[in-house]
């Protein structure tokens, strides 16, 4: 009778195994296809608040106002790379460019940092090595001026995880030549970098930071004599 009695629980527990996937099926396989920049609509991005245009125009016709705080902004999140400045030629202004370096995307582990902002892409980070680099272009406009600003995120190519059970040593046919080497760390080899989408919590943060820094000063109100 005992015996019956178990394998009647291996039954039951091998029935819902087969059961369980199916289930969960539909909604797994939903948020599989809509992709991470819409399951952010979904699970939120970590950003509260406001949505700002992005584009976003700022009504100052200063240029190199605008341009000094737009550096002094995107360098607290960036190393910034190469910059085109706006400059005028003849009558008109021509479109300026920031690059930044490309540098690791903050983990749940380091709130202390600017780009880290808790919602999918931080937690992503913290399980896969990423990396972030911004483009930002200054657009003149009838009013003043048009920031563009686009965060692009990547992931890490390599050619096998880092605590893989296979030994370095092991030839694989699946990729390019490579010779194994004695004398180096037995890590993975990076192949590249594959491009994932953007950030746009991130997006925000700079440029509600910019927008603030933009913002016309409240005029002292005037003392009144005794």
């Amino acid at each position: 009778m005992p015996y019956f009695s178990v394998q009647s629980a291996s039954w039951s527990v091998a029935v819902a195994a087969i059961m369980l996937p199916g289930c969960l099926a539909p909604d797994v396989w939903q948020l599989a296809d809509q992709g991470p920049g819409n399951i952010e609509g979904l699970a939120g991005d970590g950003f509260t608040g406001p949505r700002l245009e992005n584009p976003l125009v700022i009504p100052i016709q200063d240029r190199e106002l605008v341009w000094g705080q737009l550096v002094d902004t995107l360098d607290d999140y960036f190393r910034i790379a190469r910059e085109e400045r706006v400059r005028l030629v003849g009558t008109v202004l021509t479109e300026g460019r920031i690059d930044t370096a490309p540098a690791p995307a903050a983990t749940s582990l380091e709130p202390w940092r600017q780009d880290s902002i808790p919602g999918y892409h931080n937690r992503h980070a913290t399980y896969q090595s990423i990396r972030q680099r911004a483009v930002v272009r200054v657009l003149p406009v009838a009013d003043g001026f048009k920031i563009d600003v686009a965060v692009y995120r990547e992931l890490e190519d390599v050619d096998r995880p880092e605590f893989a059970t296979v030994g370095g040593a092991t030839l694989r046919h699946d990729g390019s030549l490579t010779r194994p080497d004695k004398q180096r760390e037995d890590r993975p080899d990076r192949l590249g970098w594959i491009p994932i989408g953007r950030n746009p919590a991130l997006e925000q943060a700079i440029l509600f930071q910019l927008q603030e820094r933009m913002a016309a000063p409240s005029e002292p109100m005037p003392t009144v004599a005794p």
